[in-house]
């Protein structure tokens, strides 16, 4: 079915007709805004982090990681992981498994970027 309606054709729309229409638009927009948060979560692999974008994607080796910051928001936290030149922000909360996110990081980042005098990890 597809929603082309004129403006003359919009006048004879019951409410019910209209409130449908909306909840079409605005169903189909929070999918697709959920479906782009999701799909570029940080992927966590043996090798490193991925992290999909809409315009470029960045990937980090564990070994190149130099700084991890853990910061918290409310219940959540927020994970920098830091290489020289780039940046992956990981929320472990939106994870099925936080605790094995957390444990991946803990894991394969080098003790040094964990364990640095002064940082805020």
């Amino acid at each position: 079915m597809f929603l082309a309606i004129t403006w003359r054709e919009s006048a004879s729309l019951s409410r019910r007709e209209i409130v449908l229409i909306h909840l079409i638009v605005i169903g189909t927009g929070l999918a697709l805004c959920l479906y782009a948060v999701f799909h570029m979560l940080p992927e966590l692999s043996t090798e490193g982090i991925w992290r999909r974008g809409f315009f470029n994607a960045t990937y980090v080796r564990w070994q190149d990681v130099t700084d991890v910051s853990v910061f918290s928001f409310g219940a959540g936290l927020v994970i920098d992981v830091r290489t020289p030149t780039r940046k992956i922000r990981v929320i472990p909360g939106f994870y099925q498994n936080p605790e094995a996110i957390i444990s991946t990081i803990n894991q394969r980042v080098p003790k040094q970027a964990l364990n640095k005098p002064g940082g805020s990890s």
